[in-house]
């Protein structure tokens, strides 16, 4: 993995930004987001899975919605996250439309997002 200083109120973090182009009813493609896996577990729902341990996780943060044809179409859209599975190394997350229902990312949407996690094997 590629990594730069980054400054935070945690001591040894180490955060992963990470894109997803939508993909409709299948596993998002992603643009961004070196040594993670992105598959579809459900309507909406994608598990991230970090290729190594990288320790417990702290946050994710963003999330960005766009949309490349209509940037109205991601208005409303919300995101929530599972547990971190530490032996599995993977978060689950959930992605809801304005409507309050689990969707999946179409085919023009995209979703930025930042996941941290604190490096317990820092010297």
């Amino acid at each position: 993995m590629h990594s730069s200083a980054v400054k935070s109120s945690e001591a040894s973090t180490y955060q992963l930004e990470v894109v997803l182009a939508g993909a409709g009813a299948a596993a998002p493609g992603k643009t961004r987001g070196n040594g993670i896996v992105v598959t579809r577990t459900g309507v909406g729902v994608y598990r991230l899975t970090v290729a190594e341990d990288l320790g417990p996780l702290l946050s994710v943060s963003g999330p960005v919605f766009g949309d490349t044809a209509a940037p109205a179409n991601v208005k409303g859209f919300t995101l929530t996250r599972g547990a971190y599975n530490v032996a599995g190394r993977y978060v689950e997350i959930s992605v809801w439309n304005s409507a309050f229902a689990a969707t999946d990312l179409a085919v023009n949407m995209t979703l930025d997002l930042t996941l941290k996690f604190k490096n317990s094997t820092a010297v």
